[in-house]
């Protein structure tokens, strides 16, 4: 499955002061995979996963069984995953000094219905200057790639195809098959400092096969302040090789400034198609090495075995803080969006 698969404006002083600028920021994504369970099921998937931004450098590895389901489906083992690792804080008065702050552990379970609960995922604060030893838990629900998918995830699916023409039920021609990622108040606690206070996810994100694309529509809850973020994430298969990609990440907060495709079209100048729009966006490069051809739904399918993602996601007008926890769920999830 080629899946994969996220910040305030700057304030003046006074109404003499010159436009504020656009705040930017940026995360670094790094992640690396083993996925042998592709080869034998009895084998464990890791994932290595590296964030790193102005403020912080965190290191986790995610291990994951794929689950399995025996004596037609009478017996069954969940999908499961834990987390270990670390973060370190950038001193602000000398750079080139990284502070130890976070011990990440925990592990969760994706139950029949693609259920997951937050809370078994934990953070440990070390103490650091004069601020003491601490903990705190992620919090709330996701929905895995459910059989089942939720009504506003086949709803923004259903949306998309009538959008550019075609019907859910126009046979076999449509490829109807959809993955699904359901945050129900999914929340990330802070990644150590004081400013960061945690955000919370609700919304979905939705990969289509049709077109390979990842549709997205999902809210953040940061600091008192909601951010609502909709667009999408196609991947792109680059000409260098087999197994060589790229996802290009555009979701936007509403603006009186956006256009729609149609109004576009009636536009008398192109340049709002590259206008700089707040939100979340960037290219994520991926390398794929040592392909398995499996059946996903009845539908032979090309997975490899080791997946590499490099890139940055660039926030426009909304919190680091948020771009942050964007994309730590990312990674968290490394084996729903890069596995099978």
């Amino acid at each position: 499955m080629k899946n994969f698969l996220v910040l305030a404006a700057a304030g003046v002083s006074s109404v003499l002061a010159a436009p504020a600028m656009a705040d930017s920021n940026a995360v670094q994504f790094a992640m690396t995979s083993d996925m042998e369970s592709l080869n034998d099921a009895s084998q464990n998937d890791v994932f290595n996963i590296a964030l790193s931004d102005s403020q912080v450098v965190t290191k986790v590895t995610i291990t994951c069984n794929a689950g399995s389901s025996k004596l037609f489906g009478l017996v069954r083992t969940d999908e499961a995953c834990a987390l270990a690792g670390n973060g370190n804080l950038i001193n602000p008065n000398d750079p080139t000094k990284q502070l130890p702050r976070t011990l990440y552990s925990g592990d969760y379970d994706v139950q029949p219905t693609g259920l997951t609960e937050g809370k078994s995922l934990q953070v440990a604060y070390q103490a650091l200057g004069n601020v003491p030893a601490t903990a705190a838990t992620f919090g709330g629900d996701m929905k895995l790639k459910p059989q089942d998918p939720a009504p506003s995830a086949v709803a923004i699916r259903d949306s998309f195809l009538k959008a550019v023409g075609v019907s859910a039920q126009a046979g076999s021609v449509i490829d109807n098959r959809i993955d699904t990622v359901r945050l129900d108040q999914f929340c990330t606690p802070s990644a150590g400092l004081p400013s960061d206070q945690g955000t919370c996810w609700s919304g979905d994100m939705v990969y289509t096969y049709q077109n390979s694309s990842w549709l997205i529509k999902v809210t953040a809850n940061s600091g008192g302040k909601e951010y609502v973020l909709t667009g999408n994430m196609p991947w792109v298969d680059v000409d260098t090789g087999k197994g060589t990609a790229t996802y290009t990440l555009n979701i936007t907060l509403p603006s009186a400034a956006s256009q729609s495709d149609s109004a576009l079209f009636a536009a008398s100048s192109d340049n709002a198609l590259f206008a700089q729009a707040d939100g979340i966006a960037g290219t994520l490069n991926i390398t794929q090495n040592d392909p398995v051809t499996v059946q996903v739904e009845g539908k032979p399918e090309d997975l490899f075995v080791r997946v590499g993602v490099t890139g940055t996601l660039t926030g426009t007008n909304v919190p680091l803080p948020v771009v942050r926890s964007f994309a730590t769920v990312l990674g968290i999830l490394s084996r729903t969006f890069y596995g099978a």
